[in-house]
């Protein structure tokens, strides 16, 4: 016998049935967060008013920055060619060679002073736009700010090799685009200054040294002659001694000495009489040294290079790719990107100040709270 309550299904209670709460969901509801922002739009509007009037006031307070560029490269030949015929008149003169006359050490020379923290501090040091800049400031603070200038104000670039551009970049930042301009080009010019004097200064050094010795050479020549010459008056002096002290008048000749072939040099000079000897010292005393075609090379030589010496000689040790000018537009500050920056700003922080007021409106009114 079958039973009855085997054949319908069992129905479970209403209440146990799962449910779920559509309430609580955890997807952003766009419409609504439209909906409270919109509510919230004075607020959103007042903060972004008030970060753009913040922006504002500092894009239009703010220092402003202008920075000159100089681009530069190795001179030509034309740029130093008054410097290099200077100093082939040397080497016409026979003082130095062709290879003291190479001008590539000009621009390396420039570049190393004009990348020095020491040229740069020198300089601006003695500018009217740093003591504008430290004005009233204690000399650590003037240190401090020389010290920032270098990295910051008045910087030199090495070429780019991912651009293969050959050109050094100089430049100088200043509140001003005049200021910049006119301090870039004085620096520059202050350094080329002194890297051509520093070159002047070791070439004369270099031919100071060798017309020094020159003059010695030819001091040593006509030393060499005078103490030849009081040598020989000493051996004659002596020889007419002896010849006096013997009674030769004139000229001795024996059978000695013609057995020795006639030669002078083996015949006693005190043989020749006094007569020859005293001739003989007579034109030593009397008669001027003769020099040798060296002294008067070397005499030719030194009268070349004095009126040389006189002359003072600038040149360029740099090329201009492109000179310094004023420039157009200013580094800082960007008043239209702070101002986009400002409303920006001003509208997320509004919306975001909205969206919290509004969680925690929600939240309190959950659970319960006023």
């Amino acid at each position: 016998m079958t039973d009855k309550n085997s054949q319908h299904p069992t129905v479970m209670p209403e209440t146990n049935y799962p449910r779920f709460d559509t309430e609580h969901r955890d997807e952003i509801d766009l419409m609504e967060l439209l909906s409270v922002l919109w509510r919230k739009k004075v607020l959103i509007i007042i903060c972004t008013f008030v970060c753009t009037i913040l922006a504002g006031a500092y894009a239009f307070t703010a220092k402003e920055v202008w920075t000159s560029k100089a681009y530069i490269t190795a001179p030509r030949i034309e740029n130093t060619n008054d410097l290099m015929e200077y100093r082939r008149a040397f080497v016409r003169a026979g003082i130095i060679d062709n290879s003291m006359i190479n001008n590539t050490a000009l621009f390396a020379d420039f570049l190393e002073m004009a990348a020095s923290p020491d040229s740069k501090i020198a300089f601006l040091s003695g500018t009217d736009f740093f003591k504008k800049e430290t004005k009233g400031d204690d000399p650590l603070a003037k240190q401090r700010w020389l010290e920032k200038a270098t990295d910051e104000i008045l910087v030199i670039t090495p070429p780019d090799e991912k651009k293969k551009f050959s050109s050094y970049v100089v430049s100088m930042s200043a509140d001003n685009p005049v200021v910049a301009k006119n301090m870039l080009v004085s620096y520059i010019n202050q350094v080329n200054t002194n890297v051509v004097s520093l070159n002047d200064k070791e070439f004369r050094y270099t031919i100071d040294g060798v017309v020094a010795a020159r003059k010695q050479e030819a001091e040593d020549i006509t030393f060499n002659l005078e103490s030849k010459r009081k040598t020989d008056l000493s051996y004659l002096a002596l020889a007419i001694s002896i010849a006096q002290q013997a009674g030769i008048k004139n000229y001795f000749f024996s059978t000695d000495s013609a057995s020795s072939g006639g030669n002078m040099e083996n015949i006693k000079s005190y043989m020749l009489g006094e007569k020859l000897l005293g001739t003989e010292i007579d034109k030593l005393k009397n008669t001027p040294i003769i020099l040798p075609v060296k002294y008067y090379e070397i005499e030719r030589q030194l009268a070349l290079v004095e009126p040389l010496l006189k002359k003072n000689v600038s040149t360029q040790s740099y090329r201009y790719l492109l000179a310094p000018a004023e420039p157009t537009t200013k580094d800082k500050p960007k008043k239209a990107l702070i101002l986009i920056l400002g409303v920006l700003v001003g509208g997320i922080l509004g919306c975001g100040i909205a969206l919290m007021q509004s969680a925690t409106q929600r939240y309190r009114s959950k659970t319960g709270k006023a």
